[in-house]
C-alpha cells in the first residue's frame, strides 16, 4: 500500500509540471491580457522626438524612475509592432520599452534625414552585402 502512494505521488509531481508547460506553451498572443499581465497596463505610442520608433510604456506612468528597455527587432524589420504582445507585457510590470521601426513600418530601419549623424544613406550593394545571405540589401553580417 505504502509503494502504490510513492508511485502516485511521483506520476502526481511528474505530470503537474508537463500539464502546466502545455497550457502556457499553448495560450495565443491574442489569450495574452490586452495590456499584460503586471501591475501597469500598457499600451504603445509614438513621438515626434522619436522619429521611426515605438514607445510602449504604463498607461499611468508610475511615480518612481522607469528602467529602460531597448528592442531592436533584427532581421531588417522597421515594423514597431512586430512584437506587440511581448514589449507590452514587458512595459506593464514598470519599462518604458522602446523599439526600433514605427508601427507597421516596413523596410529595414534608417537614420532620421534630420539627425546629427547627417542624411539618410541606403548601402550600395558591394560584394560584402550580397549572395544567398543576404537580405535585401543589409549588410551579410546583419543578415546571419
Amino acid at each position: 500500500m505504502r509503494k502504490r502512494s510513492i508511485i502516485s505521488a511521483v506520476l502526481a509531481a511528474a505530470v503537474a509540471p508537463l500539464c502546466a508547460a502545455t497550457v502556457a506553451l499553448t495560450t495565443t498572443p491574442a489569450a495574452a491580457a490586452v495590456g499584460g499581465s503586471g501591475p501597469y497596463p500598457a499600451d504603445y505610442e509614438t513621438s515626434t522626438s522619436l522619429p521611426n520608433h515605438t514607445i510602449y510604456r504604463p498607461g499611468t506612468l508610475p511615480s518612481e524612475k522607469m528602467p529602460i528597455f531597448v528592442w531592436g527587432n533584427g532581421g531588417c524589420s522597421a515594423n514597431g509592432l512586430d512584437q506587440l504582445p511581448f514589449l507590452r507585457e514587458i512595459a506593464s510590470h514598470g519599462f518604458l520599452v522602446i523599439a526600433s521601426g514605427s508601427p507597421n513600418g516596413s523596410g529595414s530601419p534608417s537614420r532620421s534625414p534630420t539627425s546629427s549623424a547627417g542624411p539618410a544613406t541606403s548601402p550600395t550593394p558591394t560584394p560584402s552585402t550580397t549572395g544567398a545571405n543576404s537580405r535585401q540589401g543589409c549588410p551579410r553580417s546583419w543578415a546571419t
